[in-house]
C-alpha cells in the first residue's frame, strides 16, 4: 500500500497555487471525465503532471480530507435516476472539508448535454433552515422529502494546468458509511480522477492517462458507495464495477 509520505515526495517538486487563485476556475457549469486506476500509478501520473500543473498547497498541506453526506428520497429516486441513465439528474450533498472546517450544502445537476452544473451555499451545520430554503429553490425536489442516504470520506490532490482552464482531482483511500442500513466499506487499492473543464477541448492530462493506459471510466462515488452497502438497491449497471472492487 502507497502511503502519504510518498505521494509528498512526487508533489514536493511542484509549483503550488492558493486557494484564492484558485478559485479563479472554480468550473461549476463543466464538463467531466473521471479515470479510475490503481494507487501504485498515482506517482507516475503527479511526475508526467507536474510541468503543466500547479498543486493546491495550503498551511503547507498538499492532502486534504473530504467528507460528504448524500441525501435522497426514502425510495432512492436520484440513484435510481442514475443507474437508469436518465438525464438530467440530480445530487445533493453536504460537503464538509475537514481541514478548514468549512461545510457547504451542493446541488449537483447532470443536464441532457453532459454538463454537471453545480449550486451551493455556504452553511452552518447547526441550522437546517437555510438548507431547507436553498434545496428547495435549487433542486426539483422538497427538502422535506430527503434524508441522508450515504457518507462518504476520502483524501484528495488538487491540480490546477497552468493555463487556468481546468482541475483535476486525484481520490483515494475512500470510505463509505451507509446510515440505512449501516454497512461500511472502504476501498484503499484504487484511486478516482476527475478532469474537470469548461469544454470537450485538449488536455495534457488526456494523454498523459492514455499513455500509461488509463482509460475513462463513469464512476459515481454515491452509486457505487450506495451499490456495496445496500445489497437491497437496483444495481444491475454497476455489476461488473462492483466485482472489480470486491476482488
Amino acid at each position: 500500500m502507497i502511503i502519504h509520505e510518498e505521494i509528498l515526495t512526487a508533489l514536493k517538486p511542484y509549483n503550488s497555487i492558493s486557494l484564492e487563485k484558485m478559485n479563479e476556475v472554480k468550473l461549476m457549469n463543466r464538463i467531466d471525465n473521471k479515470y479510475v486506476t490503481t494507487i501504485d500509478k498515482i506517482n507516475n501520473i503527479l511526475n508526467l503532471t507536474r510541468k503543466d500543473y500547479f498543486v493546491y498547497k495550503d498551511n503547507n498541506n498538499f492532502i486534504f480530507t473530504y467528507n460528504n453526506h448524500y441525501y435522497d428520497t426514502i425510495d432512492y429516486k436520484m440513484y435510481i435516476e442514475h443507474h437508469n441513465q436518465r438525464l438530467p439528474r440530480e445530487k445533493i450533498r453536504i460537503r464538509n472539508y475537514v481541514n478548514s472546517q468549512d461545510s457547504f450544502l451542493e446541488v449537483k445537476r447532470k443536464n441532457n448535454k453532459g454538463r454537471t452544473i453545480k449550486n451551493r451555499i455556504k452553511i452552518n451545520l447547526k441550522s437546517t433552515q437555510d438548507q431547507n430554503g436553498y434545496v428547495n429553490k435549487k433542486s426539483k425536489y422538497n427538502f422535506d422529502e430527503l434524508s441522508p442516504s450515504l457518507e462518504t470520506t476520502f483524501s484528495r490532490i488538487t491540480l490546477v494546468n497552468k493555463s487556468f482552464k481546468e482541475r483535476l482531482t486525484i481520490d483515494f483511500h475512500i470510505k463509505f458509511q451507509n446510515p440505512r442500513t449501516n454497512n461500511n466499506f472502504e476501498i484503499n487499492n484504487l484511486i478516482i480522477i476527475e478532469l474537470k473543464q469548461e469544454g470537450r477541448s485538449f488536455s495534457q492530462t488526456k494523454e498523459i492517462l492514455n499513455l500509461l493506459s488509463i482509460r475513462p471510466s463513469s464512476f459515481s462515488k454515491y452509486c457505487i458507495g450506495q451499490a456495496l452497502t445496500n445489497t437491497n438497491i437496483k444495481q444491475n449497471l454497476f455489476k461488473s464495477k462492483i466485482y472489480n472492487l470486491k476482488k
